[in-house]
């Protein structure tokens, strides 16, 4: 059975990586490119366990039910939850996806705010935020094209299959079948 998914970051370790970076103070430009790694890895998981497409679907509908599908969501609940509480501000696949790769994000740089011990320093309390601040600022341009691509992929994996007229022999059988 797949692991649950959770969004307390510090539980998965695909996510060390990018901790280590915040931790060792690493450029807003490596940090963006790993974050925008593990995201797109994340998003790959938890779309195995929800039905993420359907459920960005119907959250966007103004008529659908996204609640129907918390059944098949119970691997990554927390995941399905977010994204029918963010798709409440979107118009497209693409920006939900965008709104939760930024959710994310903001989990991440706010577990490592708690992390700090409580008599931290307020440097390095500002020291945080501008990491935070600079991140996002090299990441916002990066998550819009990463969207649209993962959003193409979604629409890619819920179209149904081309559907195929069967050769000469396949249709003698098929009528022979019948009969």
């Amino acid at each position: 059975m797949p692991e649950n998914e959770t969004l307390d970051l510090r539980r998965s370790p695909r996510w060390n990586q990018a901790r280590r970076l915040i931790q060792g103070g690493a450029s807003p430009d490596e940090l963006a490119q790993e974050v925008l790694r593990v995201l797109s890895l994340t998003l790959k998981n938890v779309a195995k366990l929800i039905p993420m497409g359907r459920l960005i679907e119907e959250s966007l509908s103004p008529d659908g039910d996204p609640h129907a599908l918390r059944p098949e969501c119970r691997d990554a609940t927390e995941y399905a939850q977010a994204i029918i509480q963010l798709a409440r501000c979107c118009q497209t696949q693409a920006d939900v996806v965008v709104a939760v790769c930024e959710h994310l994000v903001q989990k991440l740089f706010d577990q490592e705010r708690q992390a700090l011990p409580i008599d931290a320093l307020r440097s390095q309390v500002l020291k945080l935020d501008h990491t935070k601040a600079a991140t996002f600022h090299v990441l916002r341009p990066k998550l819009r094209q990463f969207a649209r691509t993962y959003s193409e992929e979604l629409d890619r994996r819920q179209r149904p299959p081309a559907c195929r007229v069967p050769g000469e022999s396949q249709r003698q059988i098929l009528e022979l079948s019948l009969m």
